[in-house]
């Protein structure tokens, strides 16, 4: 059985890793 409960709050942390690290990358890029 798979905990659907758990993989959307990874889904969710991966995604705002993600968001993270592109405005890191805009703000370095900006510089």
């Amino acid at each position: 059985k798979i905990d659907t409960k758990f993989l959307e709050r990874v889904r969710v942390e991966e995604t705002a890793y993600c968001w993270r690290d592109l405005n890191l990358l805009q703000k370095q890029t900006a510089i």
